[in-house]
């Protein structure tokens, strides 16, 4: 099961809400969209938990280091320097 995390209001879910978007018309063709349950936004992502703090982050907005995703506070207080290679850094090639 995948986990949601909505990128207006930050609330997390298990599964969008499914609502029918009329656009005014009394009849057919409507539009059916998956929204945020809480604010019913439509800007939603899945969610990774960060290794670091435990909170939701979106996965289109999180770090993925050594197998372990962080959100970006997390990810700025890590100590890379032992991670890196000469060819990470190394411009002269």
């Amino acid at each position: 099961m995948s986990l949601y995390i909505c990128t207006d209001c930050g609330a997390t879910f298990d599964e969008p809400k499914e609502v029918t978007e009329t656009h005014g018309l009394e009849t057919p063709p409507y539009e059916k969209l998956l929204v945020c349950p809480e604010c019913l936004s439509s800007d939603y992502d899945t969610a990774v938990m960060c290794g670091r703090c435990k909170t939701a982050v979106p996965s289109a907005g999180c770090y993925f280091v050594d197998n372990t995703h962080y959100c970006t506070k997390c990810f700025a207080t890590l100590d890379l320097t032992d991670k890196l290679k000469p060819s990470d850094y190394d411009f002269n090639e």
